[in-house]
Formats: structure tokens, sequence, C-alpha cells
């Protein structure tokens, strides 16, 4: 096990555990959506009514 590499070139792998907890996550990825939603009415209004 100890001789199992993530990729050409990236090294070997340090463990298989996840960084964060599976809520943390499914939080991120919710607040990720939202800044998208927000990025893109920001991009629709500013091309939409030029000044």
């Amino acid at each position: 096990m100890r001789d199992r590499v993530a990729g050409p070139g990236l090294g070997g792998i340090r463990g298989d555990h996840a960084v964060i907890n599976p809520a943390m996550g499914t939080m991120f990825q919710v607040l990720r959506g939202l800044l998208l939603i927000l990025w893109i009415a920001l991009l629709i209004t500013t091309v939409g009514s030029p000044c």
C-alpha cells in the first residue's frame, strides 16, 4: 500500500481520508451554487443596462 502514487509525477498518496466532513462539503457546494447565481445575476444586470 505504501507504493501507490496519486498520478504521474504527483508523488505518493499520503492518506485515503476526506479532508472535510460531508456536512461541510455540502455547505460549501450550496455556497458555491449561490455565488454562481449571484455572479450570473450581476453579469445580466451589467450587460443588460449599460450606462
